[in-house]
């Protein structure tokens, strides 16, 4: 665990919850981000939806790295709280 009563260690979990809201943000799909963090699908949708997506997964990474490296500054874990406006992308 972190040091300090307010500061502690990023898990896996808080990771995956950060990247699955900044995408929201971002607008990728719902079902793709689903497809990403590897979540099972329902039912209904195992039945109908027989595709991996690969090409939706892949621009929605693409997205995602943009935004992490806009401003030619690699995000550290640190800075993964979104304190700025997500148009920084555009």
């Amino acid at each position: 665990m972190g040091t300090g009563s307010t500061k502690k260690a990023w898990s896996a979990h808080d990771l995956r919850k950060r990247a699955r809201s900044i995408w929201a943000e971002l607008g990728v799909d719902y079902i793709v981000c689903e497809y990403l963090l590897n979540h099972a699908r329902d039912k209904l949708d195992q039945a109908y939806i027989h595709t991996h997506m690969e090409l939706q997964k892949k621009e929605a990474l693409e997205t995602y790295h943009k935004w992490l490296k806009k401003d030619g500054v690699p995000v550290s874990i640190q800075n993964l709280i979104i304190d700025k406006p997500l148009s920084r992308l555009a």
